[in-house]
């Protein structure tokens, strides 16, 4: 359907581009192409071309103006369900991080379930923090 309602809009708008341009303006424009032949005279009447194109522009811009709010409407209708990409990616965040333990809970122990011991009875090796040198500042100057 929405498909459908884009390819009309998209033939609405060429329409509605022909039209306008074939109107007579400052210039003359594309109507008085029409509106020098006898045919064309005998079809819509001496002044028929430029009131039947006033009129098919009228009717064009109110179907394009229609054809529009509908699509519009039709775009965004549902969308307020949907979360925007970020949001998704938050929410998926926030879900797989463990939860924080409740206050005056006892961290978990070293070795437990969480890491298990390696096999053979042997502790983990662990590595003591990297040490600095203390930070040592110049010593003050003072001005003579």
């Amino acid at each position: 359907m929405f498909a459908v309602l884009v390819v009309v809009h998209l033939l609405v708008s060429a329409c509605l581009v022909a039209a306008v341009l074939m109107q007579s303006g400052r210039g003359g424009g594309l109507a008085g192409v029409f509106g020098e032949s006898s045919a064309t005279q005998a079809m819509f009447g001496g002044r028929g071309a430029a009131t039947f194109l006033t009129r098919a522009t009228a009717g064009l811009c109110a179907a394009f103006f229609l054809l529009s709010m509908l699509l519009a409407i039709m775009t965004t209708s549902g969308t307020h369900a949907h979360k925007s990409l970020m949001q998704q990616q938050a929410q998926q965040q926030s879900t797989e991080q463990p939860t924080t333990a409740p206050q005056g809970a006892a961290p978990p122990a070293q070795g437990g379930a969480a890491n298990p011991a390696p096999a053979g009875g042997q502790s983990p090796a662990t590595t003591p923090p990297a040490s600095r040198p203390p930070a040592t500042t110049p010593p003050a100057t003072t001005p003579k």
